[in-house]
């Protein structure tokens, strides 16, 4: 509802940069996984990582 409307924008804007969107449910860890950004709803963002909104 949030992410997917916004992305033919962003692709205009930055049309060599490669996205690749992963959704699950899972309490991922993003650096783990070797992820460059990462977006969680709730409260279930620990403290070492950085929260805007």
């Amino acid at each position: 509802m949030l992410i997917i409307p916004r992305l033919a924008a962003f692709f205009l804007a930055y049309p060599d940069v490669r996205v690749e969107l992963v959704i699950d449910d899972s309490i991922t860890d993003v650096i783990a996984r070797g992820f460059d950004a990462g977006i969680r709803s709730g409260d279930l963002v620990h403290q070492d990582m950085v929260q805007s909104g």
